[in-house]
């Protein structure tokens, strides 16, 4: 028997004879105790030791030298715990034993190991609510078909704590699952190391805090074949050195829906880091992809649309960063892009509308930064930087109707941009052209390179000649449109900025954007006296800028209303608030220009806006005083803030008030209703039968205090009918005529006795045959449902050193805790309230403990005070509920 072990049994029994001797426990018959306790969920139901035998207590009741007898001897929700050892064996846990907990002493030392001459699953798994944690599963050599470490095929399963290795197929084979958990497994030198095949929808997977390396197939790998994926995760997890043959990667998911793969890294796998087929609304974010040079993609995307990809770092890879083949409205954003051995970013065949934005494809990438080649139609490349690649910053060959914008493409060794016929226009006679429509027709080809809008971007280029290259018709310029609050429309033409690019003999009109001249597009033709007129084409920046568009604001300020933005009662100086922000381009890190705000306010009233006195191009203060007394009283009131930059683009911006709102300078108004629980002197929480007093405060001007009424509705205090206030004072609110009406309730019943309550006041007055109403409202919560309290350390055990130990039949007998070794233990309790709680005090032997610094945990140094003890926690919420919960301890001190 390991010592361990044997240490754990040994002061196990010394505690029975120290409580036996004490008089506590009655004595037992025979040459050994019975060890049959009662299911408890504290503790553990069996225990599994390798060294075990029939000399042992509880042999065969609760300890069993084998992991499959004690699974099959156990019930639905069993706990098992199984000390280190080697256990040759197969292990079933079959669909009746639902909530079966397995666990490990360490997950280095308690080995399962695949027994000779066996075949399947070295462990199958059929119970949902399994749990299996803190163990070491190796060795299946068996070579049917969906043999592996774990198999499992329901729901609701936990691997945790696991080193799965050396299998010679899956570590862990899924089937249909839903609710699995895998966290803080070690998965390595296995054939494929998580393998999950869904026949119909996967939901709620979690692969998080893995290491999975080493494996001969993909790292983990995932096919759905239902339509509807949802919230499954592969979170903070290393794959590295999955492949040892092409078409293996670190994940591969095959029609999978709804994964969000987040903050993971991959190194090294042989084919991709990460390969989606057939794949749709997947997110893919903050990972780090390193090729090492051998991984031959970072991603690989085919036939896979509307992806979304953030903030990912991908280099050094065989081939390219990211490859798109066939795959649509994908998102890349703010990725960082570097030293791959072929294209940094390759949308190719029928890659359309996708999205590249705010990301650094730059530093080496050895065939280039972006290519768009055979017919990668309608995509979006925005506010990139492109720079430093050998060959071309972009190449567009064979694709259409795309937009680049925004970017900066510097040092690119041939050109920043180059758009190339593909092999079938350099052909130009009829017979050609006819076998050129035919391909098309057949899908094998679509030719041209026109109709991209290339416009704002940043060209800067040493080689002469060597900027912009164009063999087809595109438009290097377009017309931007700007919503506007006074004119509908505006628009203006822009080009790019072509770094050094001056109109020889042009004055330039330093006010103007725009250089008077031309910039030409290099089109790789000679061309000569004798060509056909008709064909000759020549790309041009009709309408090049003068100036970095990097260091301008082409954005609109941000403006949010704070008040008043909809369903308000006003009067008086009104202090209308606003948050307005300058949102500027930082593109490239290069400094935006500094622009401050200019503010205009307006009210609407009824049919027209209209500005307001002295609110016309004030600076962004963030708030301006309103005299309402200066308006009409109303109803339909709104009020708008319009705010607008320095720059050269003068961008604006505005926020609406979200509904209207009322002015009311003559009537009453209710301007605020406080209740007020005063038994416990809260204005935020209220008891039943607890005193409470409602405050409220009305305004007036040219009113009569004798011609109001003033009731309240306080059925939710449990008074029925409208009441009228105890007491009402004269005094001047807010500079106004006022008065302060006050209700009393002596004992309040709560309505709902859970929740909001909500108290109305209302105040009419006559005018003519009309009434005029003003109510407002306050609110406070009801709290009538004590806290819940449990003390969760120690538990009902035997405790060694601040750590539970085996055998907790004596305490359970005793029902107390039994603690040796270490002076100082630790009190803790679990406290749970919807609204929260107020104060917990600790009593220890009937002595209230007023020395604690945390109030859920109690630092209980004994100090030679051997015995029984009693630790109670008594627990207030803010409703001033009470409840409680007490543990009986037994301290042996320094006896052990």
């Amino acid at each position: 028997m390991n010592e361990i072990a044997l240490l754990k049994k040994t002061l196990s029994f010394v505690i029975i004879i120290l409580i036996v001797g004490a008089g506590v426990v009655p004595s037992m018959s025979g040459d050994k105790p019975s060890l049959s306790v009662s299911i408890n969920d504290d503790g553990y139901d069996f225990y599994v030791d390798d060294n075990f035998d029939s000399s042992t207590p509880g042999w065969q009741d609760t300890c069993f030298d084998s992991i499959y007898d004690a699974v099959r001897a156990a019930d639905k929700n069993f706990k098992i715990f199984v000390y280190n050892g080697d256990y040759a064996e197969k292990i079933s846990i079959s669909g009746v034993k639902q909530g079966l907990r397995l666990i490990g002493e360490s997950k280095e030392n308690t080995i399962i190991k695949f027994p000779e001459h066996e075949q399947g699953a070295l462990i199958d798994i059929a119970s949902p609510g399994t749990t299996l944690n803190n163990f070491t599963i190796e060795n299946n050599t068996a070579i049917m078909e969906n043999d592996g470490a774990i198999r499992l095929c329901c729901n609701d399963v936990t691997i945790s704590n696991c080193i799965i290795r050396n299998n010679l197929e899956y570590g862990i084979y899924g089937i249909d699952p839903v609710a699995l958990k895998i966290f803080n497994c070690n998965i390595y030198n296995n054939k494929k190391g998580i393998y999950i095949f869904a026949r119909n929808d996967l939901n709620s997977v979690n692969i998080s805090h893995c290491k999975i390396e080493n494996n001969t197939g993909n790292g983990i790998e995932c096919y759905c074949e239902g339509d509807h994926d949802i919230n499954n995760l592969i979170f903070n997890c290393s794959l590295s050195n999955n492949g040892d043959s092409p078409d293996r990667f670190g994940v591969y998911l095959q029609s999978c829906e709804q994964f969000i793969i987040s903050n993971c890294s991959f190194c090294n796998n042989y084919d991709s880091g990460i390969f989606l087929r057939q794949s749709l609304d997947n997110k893919i974010i903050h990972c780090k992809i390193d090729g090492k040079g051998r991984q031959k993609y970072g991603m690989l995307i085919k036939l896979s649309n509307n992806n979304y990809i953030y903030n990912c770092t991908i280099f050094d890879n065989r081939k390219d960063g990211i490859y798109l083949d066939e795959s649509e409205m994908n998102t890349i954003e703010n990725c960082n892009i570097t030293k791959n051995d072929g294209y940094g970013l390759y949308l190719f065949h029928l890659s359309e509308n996708n999205n590249i934005n705010t990301c650094n494809v730059s530093n080496e990438n050895k065939r280039g930064g972006i290519c768009l080649e055979r017919s990668s139609d309608n995509n979006e490349i925005f506010d990139s930087n492109i720079s430093n690649n050998m060959q071309n910053g972009i190449l567009i060959r064979s694709s259409r109707y795309n937009t680049i914008t925004r970017c900066t493409l510097e040092g690119n060794t041939e050109f920043c941009i180059k758009i190339e016929k593909d092999f079938w226009q350099f052909f130009e006679d009829e017979g050609l052209k006819i076998i050129q429509k035919i391909m098309a027709v057949l899908g094998e080809l679509k030719v041209g390179g026109n109709d991209n809008v290339i416009y704002r971007n940043v060209f800067i280029s040493d080689i002469l000649g060597g900027v912009a290259f164009d063999q087809c018709r595109n438009k290097w310029w377009c017309l931007e449109k700007r919503n506007d609050t006074y004119t509908p429309w505006r628009g203006k033409t822009v080009g790019n900025y072509w770094y050094g690019y001056h109109q020889k003999g042009v004055d330039i009109d330093p006010v103007d954007d725009i250089i008077d001249g031309s910039y030409y597009i290099k089109n790789g033709r000679l061309l000569t006296g004798n060509e056909d007129k008709d064909r000759l084409f020549i790309n041009e920046d009709e309408y090049p800028l003068k100036y970095d568009p990097r260091i301008k604001d082409w954005n609109a300020p941000d403006v949010k209303i704070i008040y008043p933005n909809g369903a308000e009662h006003l009067f008086g100086n009104v202090n209308v608030t606003w948050n307005a922000v300058d949102v500027t381009s930082n593109l490239c890190d290069v400094k935006s220009e500094k622009n401050e705000l200019n503010i205009s306010i307006e009210i609407f009233n009824n049919s027209q806006w209209e500005p307001l006195p002295n609110a016309i191009n004030m600076p962004n203060s963030g708030y301006y005083i309103w005299d309402t007394m200066k308006c009409k009283d109303g109803m339909n009131y709104r009020i708008r803030i319009n705010a607008a930059d320095n720059s050269s683009e003068k961008n604006e911006g505005n926020d609406t008030s979200s509904d209207f709102f009322i002015i009311n300078n003559d009537g009453p108004y209710v301007s605020r209703v406080i209740i007020t629980d005063t038994t416990i002197d809260s204005s935020d929480f209220i008891g039943d039968r607890h005193e409470a007093s409602i405050v409220a405060n009305i305004i007036f001007e040219e009113v009569n205090p004798e011609d109001l009424e003033i009731s309240a509705d306080l059925s939710a205090l449990g008074v029925e009918g409208a009441t009228l206030p105890i007491n009402m004072n004269h005094e001047v609110i807010g500079g106004y005529n006022g008065i302060t009406a006050t209700w009393y309730l002596p004992e309040v019943f709560c309505n709902p006795s859970n929740g909001l309550l909500e108290v109305i006041v209302t105040v009419k007055m006559k005018n003519g045959n009309n009434d005029i109403v003003s109510q407002n409202s306050g609110d406070i919560i009801a709290d009538n449902t004590p806290p819940e309290v449990y003390i969760t350390k120690p538990s009902v055990g035997i405790y060694l050193n601040d750590k539970i130990i085996l055998f907790p039949f004596v305490s359970n007998i005793i029902n107390s805790s039994i603690i040796m070794g270490r002076i100082t233990i630790t009190v803790r309790a679990n406290v749970m309230d919807k609204y929260g709680i107020s104060d917990i005090m600790w009593i220890v032997d009937g002595t209230p403990r007023l020395d604690i610094d945390e109030k859920d945990k109690l630092e209980w140094p004994f100090y030679d005070t051997i015995g029984k003890h009693t630790i109670k926690a008594v627990v207030f919420d803010n409703a001033r509920n009470m409840n409680t919960a007490k543990i009986t301890v037994w301290y042996f001190g320094r006896l052990i």
